[in-house]
């Protein structure tokens, strides 16, 4: 099989927390972020209609891969995430959503796994997984 090639990144929702506090929190800076009840705008800033429903916070924390496997990649992301463990609860336990969303892009067959261990810390975590499988690389499409 084929290295695998992957982003992922960081998502949080909820109801009504400052997405600063997320920030201040767990020290990472949001690739993009909204805060709930703010008017709702692109991610260049322009206005859209309405107000954001509840908030969001989102940090990339791998762009692409390198000689990383993902799920040795997602087992250091659970490291540093359990130093958090106590903030990440209360997220979770005041209505919000945690995902660590993962997009891979394979041109031929691939693969991962991510064994029982890894999926027990993050759900210990409370901490979903996204999987979104792309055939080929954004702004590859010419092959």
């Amino acid at each position: 099989m084929y290295p695998l090639k992957y982003t992922v990144s960081l998502r949080i929702w909820h109801p009504s927390l400052d997405p600063t506090k997320i920030s201040d929190q767990l020290a990472l800076k949001p690739t993009r972020s909204w805060k709930a009840g703010e008017k709702r705008q692109t991610p260049a800033g322009d206005r859209l209609g309405g107000v954001n429903k509840s908030s969001y916070w989102s940090c990339e924390l791998k762009k692409r891969s390198g000689n990383l496997e993902l799920a040795h990649f997602l087992q250091r992301t659970v490291k540093m995430l359990k130093r958090h463990r106590t903030f990440l609860k209360k997220i979770r336990a005041s209505g919000g959503r945690i995902e660590l969303f993962t997009g891979c892009f394979i041109r031929t067959n691939s693969g991962e796994e991510l064994n029982w261990k890894l999926l027990q810390e993050l759900g210990r975590l409370k901490v979903d997984v996204a999987l979104d499988m792309y055939s080929r690389e954004i702004g590859d499409s010419h092959r």
